[in-house]
């Protein structure tokens, strides 16, 4: 179960070493990928494992997508260009997959996962994108880009 789910984040995303916190403990995991034209959606719901993209994986797998991560259950630490995020549900984070990067998902983890290229990668007017917020809602910066130098790319959610 285990290598096949590290092949299959490989085969979704770009290549990258995956860790689990305890070797001996069970792991279920679940993937639910479509893909829109230049973009792919894909919806991750998993107990704890770790992601790792080094240097040597981008030299021998250039994929240079960006992960857009939308966390909908548990929390991640997103870890990118010497940036450290602690993501928690409802907030989000944007990795370059042309640098260096740790995902580590400690708890249960729900996650959307949008990729998209960086020819193809949707353009905004402005760094920060507020959405209408539902009745209840916090009003605090619930998102966080830690790609640096990504121009037109959300950066708060507030």
């Amino acid at each position: 179960g285990r290598m096949r789910w590290a092949d299959t984040l490989d085969s979704t995303y770009c290549e990258m070493d995956v860790d689990w916190p305890d070797e001996n403990d069970q792991f279920a995991a679940e993937l639910t990928v479509r893909p829109f034209g230049e973009l792919t959606v894909s919806v991750v719901h998993a107990d704890p494992y770790t992601v790792v993209r080094t240097p040597e994986m981008i030299r021998s797998d250039p994929n240079d997508d960006f992960l857009l991560c939308l966390i909908t259950r548990g929390s991640a630490t997103l870890q990118q260009h010497s940036r450290t995020a602690l993501l928690e549900q409802g907030a989000f984070g944007i990795l370059d997959s042309a640098a260096p990067f740790v995902v580590d998902g400690r708890t249960k983890t729900g996650r959307d996962v949008r990729r998209y290229g960086r020819t193809s990668r949707p353009r905004y007017s402005t760094a920060a994108w507020t959405p209408p917020r539902p009745c209840g809602m916090p009003s605090a910066s619930s998102a966080i880009s830690i790609a640096p130098s990504t121009p037109n790319i959300i950066g708060a959610l507030t």
